[in-house]
């Protein structure tokens, strides 16, 4: 009977270490998939974003030189800084390569090639749109003109 009843205690203890044990891998499961759930939601408010944050680099870049000083204009400068303010502070990193640097077709898409004697074949002569990026997933890849 006693020894009946030290079997039965050591099933229940058992039984207890691996409901805790559930638990606790059903826990890291649902905060993975609500870091999932908002990492996706994130990406989702920028994809519907950055057309209009395009276009506003392309207004203030395509700006006539007598208008560069003009009230206007700094206002628009002054939401473009705002937006990519507000789209770092949500952890998404802006993915702008520098001249000079080799082409990474996981990075960076190649929208045309020239021949420039400055750079080496396969090096980014200019970035035409930056990528964006969150964590380890690219969202979007930074368009740029390479050497050929």
């Amino acid at each position: 009977m006693k020894k009946q009843k030290n079997q039965e205690q050591i099933d229940y203890k058992n039984l207890l270490q691996r409901t805790l044990a559930d638990f606790e891998n059903y826990k890291k499961r649902v905060e993975a998939d609500r870091l999932g759930w908002t990492m996706d939601g994130k990406i989702e408010m920028l994809e519907q974003i950055l057309p209009v944050l395009d276009n506003l680099h392309l207004t203030t870049a395509n700006a006539p030189k007598e208008l560069e000083g003009n009230s206007w204009v700094q206002g628009i400068l002054i939401v473009i800084k705002h937006l990519e303010e507000t789209i770092s502070s949500l952890g998404i990193e802006k993915i702008m390569p520098e001249a000079g640097i080799e082409f990474d077709p996981r990075l960076h898409e190649a929208i045309r090639a020239e021949k420039n004697p400055k750079f080496k074949s396969h090096q980014i002569i200019t970035i035409v749109r930056p990528g964006y990026k969150m964590a380890d997933k690219i969202i979007r890849v930074a368009q740029v003109v390479v050497a050929e």
